[in-house]
């Protein structure tokens, strides 16, 4: 089978000789290749996390005088977007429930580790997050357009509008459609529809490059929310 990914991998093991053990079963896995970082001690490992660029990161529980627990809990970890799974030497039933509540994507005693085992472990987190990546993606952008949906612009000019008053100033809300859209719908298609709308998006967010929020709300029609009190910024956009 081809190794037709490379997969990076941060391993986190005070142990030199566990370290060596598992670059080794990564190495001799089938179906990807494994760009593997080591970290040797939890400073190391929280160093590590914090700079990021990783696929997934496996987690040894004991680091000397600090645990995988300690490390799960810190903020560089929850930064990192992507599984970790922590191993034990020894199956744990207490320290199981306290990582996996902790954020641990995966628990793994390591006398039950074998390079297939490993493997299928990354392969089906690596999927998993995935796809939950593009569920969320999914729930915050119109399929066919790539903008925000109505739910994401109801969400912030709610949050615009319950600011404090410390923090609150003037802002935009404006209305877009399309001229005559239901007519390239009933005689061209739907598909030169979307690709109509498609391209009015792609104008619309050249004119609004510095406003991070245009949102497709429906049908043909687009809100853009301006968040300034410049009157001529705003009459620049709609003139």
């Amino acid at each position: 089978m081809s190794r037709s990914r490379t997969v990076r991998v941060l391993v986190i093991d005070n142990d030199p000789e566990d370290r060596a053990w598992l670059a080794e079963l990564l190495h001799s896995g089938a179906r990807h290749r494994y760009a593997v970082t080591m970290a040797g001690s939890y400073e190391q490992g929280l160093a590590a996390l914090a700079n990021g660029g990783f696929d997934i990161c496996l987690l040894d529980y004991q680091l000397g005088g600090r645990t995988g627990l300690d490390l799960l809990r810190s903020p560089a970890a929850a930064a990192l977007n992507a599984p970790i799974v922590v191993l034990t030497g020894h199956d744990d039933y207490e320290i199981d429930v306290a990582v996996m509540e902790a954020g641990a994507a995966e628990f793994l005693p390591k006398g039950e580790i074998n390079a297939t085992l490993l493997e299928r472990t990354i392969r089906y987190l690596l999927q998993h997050y995935e796809n939950q990546r593009k569920f969320s993606y999914l729930a915050r952008h119109d399929p066919v357009t790539g903008l925000f949906n109505r739910a994401v612009l109801l969400e912030r000019l709610q949050y615009m509008l319950e600011r404090p008053v410390s923090e609150s100033h003037p802002f935009a809300v404006i209305y877009f459609d399309l001229d005559g859209f239901k007519s390239i719908n009933d005689s061209l298609g739907h598909g030169v529809g979307d690709q109509a709308l498609y391209t009015s998006a792609s104008r619309l967010k050249s004119v609004c490059d510095t406003h991070p929020l245009l949102a497709r709300i429906g049908g043909d029609e687009f809100v853009a929310v301006i968040d300034s009190d410049d009157r001529a910024e705003v009459e620049a956009l709609v003139g």
